[in-house]
């Protein structure tokens, strides 16, 4: 049944321009009484109008009746008309995949697999093996086939977030679902089966008859109480279910110091030696574990990586189902990566490699300019991997090449070329602007401290930092800059803040250190480390390499985890070039955009990406980020390759039944064809038909009063041809229009007429 509706009716109140058109129309000025001797000759002139036809009166009157037209089209053109038709929707198969990796266990059924278009080269081995993702592509292919005529298909690839990959309608679109389907890949991720059931219910709420196929290996957590969309669900295992596998569950490098105080007094030379500052006398700990969930012991070979290059191998024997853990010693002290493989023959070989980034404490050079108090200075020498140099304000200078420079009631004319830390701004011209002081305050009766901390934010510069007790006795009112978001602050005034001023960062602290006793502490060297972390794009670090939040352990490995992810990479302020060694390829550069983070995109490869930042021709930063094929923490949930109680107690039907039909919806959905376009194309019609009309008239009005002053002109020609007297042979005179120019004549500037003797 087909509807006409308009989409936006509210538009058709553009109605009132064609009222106003008419009434500008019939509100013009009229013709004048004019008081004639005699109406005879004008009787003559009006009967033939009187006695004209219809037709006549719309020619005099087509402008008005144009201009009506366009108005309604317009209107109409605004109000989006539609037909609003019904379309029938018949039965609809939603198949969805586990594109999980423990989809990737070789116990398939090889013979499905064969039978399906997607034929893996496993099985040209000998025996023939198929994963449990090419038994499911198969299984999915020979649903589709049985699809009648008419009957609608989805594909949903599922892993942690489902996405629908094909849909289209037997027999027509059944050849490009299947190259969608055999384009599936496994992702590194678990299978959300809720979340999957939820986008296939969505696909078939309007379908006359719904069913849901899924072709998973059993490996998903299932909630209790999961929905469950009210139609057929046939839940299909592939694979055996064999719990046979033994995978790496834990790869841990951890840099142990030979001694614990380490010197301020080391040399720039000492610490970016190697791009890190590394000590020689240092001990690389490797922690590895190895679970085995089948039900028979486990007897395979460790081997270890450093660096890419082979570095060592132990027999190692694992009992059922139990795991064990292995101390490696005796790895140098400059090492970056390490990898670990586990040979042993079992299911799934993807989790018996792992890689895991050695922690090496960042370069970074920072200036102390104005540094008031000796707690600072320590604070920031402190901090792993800082190089510390003090400078005077009255020799500062701004071309020296530094990642971070701290201020303390000083700033420069100019703000530095880098990431900077202002500490009690002066009441100058400057970044922030100070208002006045903040303090302790009386009005006679009450006393209170408008300087005291008030509210605190969550923020990068917190992590690890307790202000519970710290009293601020002064401190400056200073305005939050827009560039800038609170982390402390006292009532009326940020305290602390952060923010990208440019391209560069900066954090503020607004009050005299002097004047509170956070110098005393323990927080302030975490408060200082925080800032210069994420000053330097590194906050991240202690938190995803090391929970316990040891400084010595700081690493970048924050901003990447998952094949394909973007790579993030900040790079120091005194960079000059960057390169990227992906797994298994040469290093090469990537473009440095001034004073912004790096996208590297180019991250399809499981392994250590290494990330090597130089000034000139000197390496100053090294970094390590790892992406991994098994998500972070959940290595010992997918090494157990066992179906999960409740998987299949989701579908309806039992397995190797034919699901029943069941009325999902009202089978038919909604269309619309719109016609606004059309209505707009009239309308541009009738517009410039008003147009060429409007010019026409205005054409032919010319000529004909053009052809009345001829004639006229013409008249007055005639009566004034005469004989001349003075001519005795009584000859006629000739009379002619002169033209504009003649030799004999000066012109007229009249069109030249017809030449009449008398």
């Amino acid at each position: 049944m087909n509807t006409p509706q308009l989409l936006s009716p509210w538009s058709l109140l553009w109605l009132g321009s064609a009222v106003a058109i008419a009434a500008l129309y019939l509100l013009r000025p009229r013709s004048r009484r004019v008081e004639v001797s005699s109406i005879f000759l004008w009787r003559r002139a009006i009967a033939p109008e009187t006695a004209r036809s219809p037709l006549t009166f719309l020619r005099r009157h087509l402008l008005i009746i144009l201009q009506i037209l366009a108005a309604v089209l317009a209107a109409t053109a605004l109000a989006r008309p539609a037909i609003a038709r019904l379309i029938p929707v018949g039965r609809t198969l939603a198949v969805i995949i586990d594109t999980s990796v423990p989809m990737l266990a070789s116990d398939g059924d090889p013979r499905t697999a064969s039978d399906g278009p997607f034929a893996p080269a496993t099985l040209r081995a000998s025996p023939p093996t198929a994963t449990r993702l090419d038994e499911a592509k198969a299984r999915a292919s020979l649903a589709l086939s049985r699809l009648r005529p008419g009957d609608r298909a989805v594909v949903i690839g599922a892993s942690a977030e489902p996405i629908v990959i094909a849909t289209g309608s037997a027999p027509d679109d059944l050849a490009a679902i299947d190259r969608a389907i055999g384009s599936l890949v496994a992702q590194p991720s678990e299978f959300n089966l809720a979340q999957a059931l939820e986008v296939a219910g969505a696909q078939i709420l309007e379908a006359r008859q719904g069913e849901i196929l899924i072709l998973t290996g059993g490996v998903a957590e299932v909630l209790p109480g999961i929905a469950r969309p009210a139609v057929p669900i046939q839940v299909v295992r592939t694979g055996r279910g064999s719990p046979s596998n033994s995978a790496i569950t834990a790869l841990v490098a951890r840099r142990a110091p030979a001694s614990q105080a380490v010197s301020d007094a080391r040399t720039t030379a000492e610490q970016s030696q190697n791009g890190a500052a590394a000590r020689a006398d240092d001990r690389i700990q490797v922690f590895v574990r190895i679970s085995n969930t089948g039900p028979v012991r486990a007897d395979g070979t460790l081997r270890l990586r450093v660096d890419g290059a082979p570095f060592g191998e132990r027999v190692v024997s694992i009992g059922p189902d139990a795991s064990e853990a292995f101390a490696i010693d005796g790895v140098p002290a400059t090492a970056n990566w390490i990898e670990a493989f586990f040979e042993h023959p079992d299911l799934l070989a993807i989790d018996n490699l792992a890689t895991a980034a050695v922690p090496r404490p960042f370069t970074r050079r920072v200036a102390l300019v104005g540094g008031r108090t000796d707690q600072l200075e320590r604070a920031l020498r402190a901090v792993p991997g800082v190089t510390l140099d003090r400078i005077d304000p009255n020799r500062y200078d701004p071309t020296a090449r530094y990642d971070v420079t701290v201020f303390e009631a000083w700033f420069p004319p100019k703000a530095p070329t880098s990431h900077w830390m202002l500490i009690d701004p002066p009441r100058t011209d400057g970044p922030v602007a100070v208002n006045g002081i903040l303090g302790r305050r009386s009005d006679g009766s009450r006393e209170w401290n408008s300087a005291q901390i008030a509210r605190i934010l969550p923020s990068p510069l917190l992590a690890g930092v307790d202000l519970a007790g710290v009293q601020i006795a002064e401190a400056r009112q200073v305005l939050l800059p827009r560039w800038a978001e609170e982390a402390v602050s006292a009532r009326n005034t940020p305290l602390i803040f952060l923010g990208y001023p440019s391209s560069w960062r900066a954090v503020v602290v607004a009050f005299d250190l002097r004047s509170s006793n956070l110098l005393g502490r323990v927080g302030f060297p975490v408060l200082i480390a925080n800032s210069i972390d994420w000053l330097t794009g590194t906050a991240d670090a202690r938190s995803a390499s090391n929970p316990a939040n040891d400084p010595s352990q700081a690493v970048s490995v924050a901003t990447f985890s998952v094949p394909g992810q973007a790579l993030l990479i900040n790079p120091l302020p005194r960079t000059t070039r960057v390169t990227v060694q992906s797994p298994g390829m040469a290093p090469r550069d990537v473009p440095l955009p001034q004073g912004r983070s790096i996208r590297f995109l180019d991250t399809s490869q499981p392994g250590a990406y290494i990330i090597r930042e130089f000034e000139n021709t000197s390496e100053i930063a090294s970094h390590v980020e790892i992406a991994r094929a098994i998500p972070v923490g959940r290595e010992v949930a997918l090494a157990d390759l066992r179906a999960r109680p409740g998987v299949f107690s989701v579908g309806s039907v039992g397995p190797g039944s034919e699901p029943g039909p069941l009325i999902a919806g009202p089978g038919e959905t909604s269309a619309r064809d719109e016609w606004w376009m059309w209505t707009a194309l009239a309308f541009l019609g009738m517009v410039g038909l008003e147009w060429w009309w409007y010019h026409r008239n205005r054409a032919s009005m010319t000529l004909r009063s053009l052809g009345a002053r001829d004639a006229s002109m013409g008249a007055t020609a005639m009566r004034s041809d005469t004989r001349d007297p003075l001519r005795g042979n009584g000859s006629p005179r000739t009379s002619r229009w002169v033209k504009d120019g003649d030799a004999d004549s000066p012109g007229t500037g009249l069109p030249p007429g017809p030449e009449v003797r008398a």
